[in-house]
């Protein structure tokens, strides 16, 4: 009898064990929070898998791809990036991706800790005609054979600030330092799933080799998500026709104010309060915050990449808006794309909060027409207060179609997740 049933729990174990390597053979072996760690559902306090050193797997590959600090890449190289993007990015002809140099470079400067870039090439033999005879009736000709390296994918990373409770007993938040991914490319008449791994193992892998102050990363996945993992927050993202906007008349002594150079204060202080408070004694609180330094936030809003706005009355801030140049285009409709990343309400009137929105958008589209390709399309998150936001936008507005978004977080585990998109702000 005991034989049977030693039989029976070891038949099981096998079972389960080749079911989860074969339906999951990338995932099941990274430090994620996978869908069958049932143990971990016990835990209480968010802890890293790995805190001395990177994992390497067989998906690294140190062979073809490089890791360079992004400070350190040549010009060429994120010449070849930003056409790997514009090419590869998304896998629909109808939309177009217009990243230029100087948006990357606004993207991955300004922070206190390296950013990186790694680049996924492959050799090519190239002939080069040397000379050929001036006697046409002698065609014979000398070619030289040369090797170069032709860029097929790549991923970049940026250090974050992650905040958020250890646990319920805490009254202020924890901060620990992590890189953010949203860009992983590879051409798309490749085996794209094969390349992506190999990008991101090799990527975590050197990064973590190369930065050992920063163990942890999210990654931005949006569309297709990961099988098997869990992911930290998950929501939808919609998009939007951007016309017609209407926006009625603020209350007296309101008005919105365009954080641009001039305004960074506003901004740098708003972030510290929210950062700082005691989650005891303040009742609108995010259950999770991610911001990058002002350095950086700084370098989009010279960029324009970054569009940041508050609503005030005095010196009181009432509402906080953040929206982002998405840099994609819809091949049939003649214009930009701008992307409402996140926003904090910070009053008790849904209809002031909401008005705010639309004066920051009407005076995007106001300083947009003077020099630029008007927006013609909105990307809109449904994440932290921008739920809010979207109750009353969609009173008048239709969604196009609608994309899964979700963030997922690389060697750190967070017990809970995942957790109420309505309660984190992400930036």
């Amino acid at each position: 009898m005991i034989e049977y049933i030693l039989l029976t729990i070891s038949l099981t174990y096998i079972t389960i064990y080749a079911y989860i390597k074969l339906s999951f053979p990338f995932w099941n072996n990274q430090p994620v929070f996978h869908t069958y760690d049932y143990w971990r559902f016990f835990y209480y306090t968010p802890f890293v898998v790995y805190k001395y050193r990177p994992m390497k797997t067989k998906f690294c590959e140190f062979n073809q791809i490089k890791t360079y600090q992004y400070l350190d890449s040549t010009t060429q190289q994120r010449k070849d990036v930003c056409q790997l993007l514009q090419s590869n990015y998304i896998l629909n002809d109808r939309i177009l991706i217009t990243t230029t140099a100087k948006d990357l470079d606004a993207e991955y400067t300004g922070h206190s800790e390296p950013a990186f870039l790694s680049i996924y090439s492959e050799k090519k033999y190239e002939f080069t005609a040397l000379h050929r005879q001036v006697d046409p009736t002698f065609a014979e000709q000398y070619n030289d054979i040369t090797e170069a390296l032709k860029p097929i994918g790549c991923v970049l990373s940026k250090p974050i600030h992650f905040y958020y409770r250890e646990n319920i007993e805490h009254n202020v938040y924890t901060q620990m330092p992590i890189y953010y991914i949203d860009v992983i490319c590879a051409k798309r008449e490749l085996d794209q799933k094969k390349l992506n791994r190999q990008l991101l193992q090799t990527h975590e892998y050197n990064q973590r080799f190369k930065n050992p102050n920063i163990l942890c990363s999210l990654i931005k996945k949006e569309i297709d998500l990961f099988d098997g993992v869990i992911p930290l927050i998950e929501y939808n993202t919609y998009v939007f026709y951007l016309r017609n906007l209407t926006f009625p008349p603020l209350p007296a002594h309101f008005h919105i104010t365009h954080i641009d150079i001039e305004h960074t204060d506003i901004l740098t202080d708003f972030l510290y309060e929210q950062t700082h408070l005691d989650l005891t004694l303040s009742k609108k609180h995010f259950d999770i915050m991610v911001l990058s330094d002002m350095g950086n936030l700084i370098a989009l809003i010279k960029q324009n990449l970054l569009y940041a706005y508050c609503l005030r009355n005095g010196s009181h801030i009432y509402g906080f808006y953040f929206l982002k140049d998405a840099k994609m285009q819809y091949e049939d409709i003649d214009g930009d794309t701008l992307q409402l990343v996140g926003s904090v309400m910070n009053c008790d009137s849904v209809k002031l909060f909401y008005d705010g929105l639309l004066h920051s958008m009407h005076d995007i589209i106001k300083k947009r027409k003077r020099n630029l390709s008007q927006y013609k399309m909105l990307l809109f998150e449904a994440i932290g207060d921008n739920t809010i936001l979207l109750q009353l936008w969609r009173e008048r507005n239709t969604p196009v179609f609608t994309n899964k978004t979700a963030y997922y977080t690389f060697n750190l585990i967070y017990p809970g997740s995942p957790m109420v998109a309505e309660r984190c702000l992400v930036l």
